[in-house]
């Protein structure tokens, strides 16, 4: 190639390079200000529900069952958010359990279980 043409080969990858530098440059930038202006809004907006909510949790009963002379009962845990009269506003399991194991059976003598 002549040395010509590399110069504007080069001169052109250098245009380009600069205009996609300054589209990526402009979007960055309008992307900044639009998120600082939200951001202002945001700080000073009025709060129209309160931002802390009360909350406990609570045990379901999942399952009951015999295993030998065991009782085996299952229970999943709930959180209860409450608003501020203490009425449930919202349940969520969590995803815990609790497994609980009695004796019901001593030595020889059968327990009837009412489900």
């Amino acid at each position: 190639m002549p040395p010509r043409t590399v110069q504007v080969l080069l001169a052109l990858l250098v245009m380009v390079n600069g205009a996609l530098a300054a589209l990526i440059g402009r979007n960055v930038a309008d992307g900044i200000r639009r998120q600082a202006v939200e951001e202002a809004r945001a700080a000073w907006a009025p709060l129209d529900a309160p931002v802390y909510h009360d909350y406990d949790f609570e045990y379901e009963p999942v399952e009951r069952r015999r295993e030998g002379p065991y009782l085996i009962e299952v229970y999943r845990e709930v959180e209860v958010v409450r608003d501020e009269g203490g009425r449930p506003l919202a349940r969520r399991p969590t995803g815990e359990t609790e497994v609980l194991r009695y004796v019901v059976e001593p030595a020889g003598i059968e327990l009837l279980i009412d489900d």
